[in-house]
């Protein structure tokens, strides 16, 4: 089974991984650590976020950990931050921002996705700090 997770429930997390009910794990990283309230627009437990991310590097469950490109959530210090935070992780996958789907915070319906080779530009400097990295959605 594979689990989608923002990582903010650790305990069921850990749960899953100790009964071996999961066979693929992919954690959404929203941006760096102390940057989450800010970017989820509401008080986040970065504790259980933290928490999440070591259970699943940990684990011997195969994951990645994925992040939306968002102009003007997201850039190259962002990403460094990023990068440093998840380094050594085995998988990490930027992916396409999408202004013409239903969001949360449907202002961004007018913020234009990075263009692709900004993508490959922001995975080629992660690539440096992941087993794999690729981009998803161009």
């Amino acid at each position: 089974m594979k689990l989608d997770t923002n990582g903010t429930t650790p305990d069921i997390l850990k749960d899953l991984i100790d009964k071996k009910l999961l066979d693929y794990i992919a954690m959404d990283i929203k941006t760096h650590l102390d940057g989450y309230d800010k970017t989820a627009k509401v008080k986040v437990n970065k504790t259980a976020i933290k928490k999440s991310v070591e259970l699943i590097k940990n684990s011997q469950v195969a994951y990645e950990f994925r992040t939306t490109v968002v102009p003007g959530y997201f850039d190259k210090t962002e990403l460094m931050k990023i990068c440093t935070w998840l380094e050594g992780s085995k998988k990490y996958v930027l992916q396409q921002f999408r202004n013409n789907t239903a969001m949360i915070d449907m202002t961004l319906a007018k913020t234009r996705p990075y263009p692709e080779e900004k993508l490959i530009e922001f995975k080629d400097i992660a690539s440096k700090y992941f087993s794999v990295c690729e981009v998803r959605g161009i």
